[in-house]
């Protein structure tokens, strides 16, 4: 699962809740908040009821990019819906076209960096 889409517009989130939300090791999330911070997209904080551990929250154009994220899962959620109607070839289309959204959203978003 996407760790932009799982970050509350407005409120920090401990690591480990948004690790268990992401089903990632620390290890991997680690490196996807690195990611995210060097775009801009979010930012870590002292946890300010637990200053042992360290909070995500998104930043301005994090939020814009959650945004964006959040139109792109309820379109293929309701392409899904439609396709799973349409039947095998279909579907195999609707694959395609996932494997492409999914391309293309990676060139985005290292062309934002």
């Amino acid at each position: 699962m996407n760790a932009l889409a799982c970050l509350d517009p407005q409120t920090p989130l401990p690591l480990p809740k948004l690790m268990r939300a992401t089903a990632q090791r620390p290890t991997t999330l680690t490196s996807v908040c690195d990611r995210l911070v060097r775009r801009s997209l979010i930012h870590r904080q002292v946890n300010r009821h637990d200053r042992r551990s360290i909070s995500v929250e998104l930043t301005e154009r994090g939020r814009a990019v959650q945004q964006e994220v959040h139109a792109a899962y309820s379109r293929l959620a309701s392409a899904a819906g439609s396709m799973t109607a349409a039947g095998s070839s279909a579907e195999e289309g609707f694959r395609g076209v996932l494997r492409r959204v999914e391309a293309a959203s990676a060139s985005q978003l290292n062309s934002r960096s």
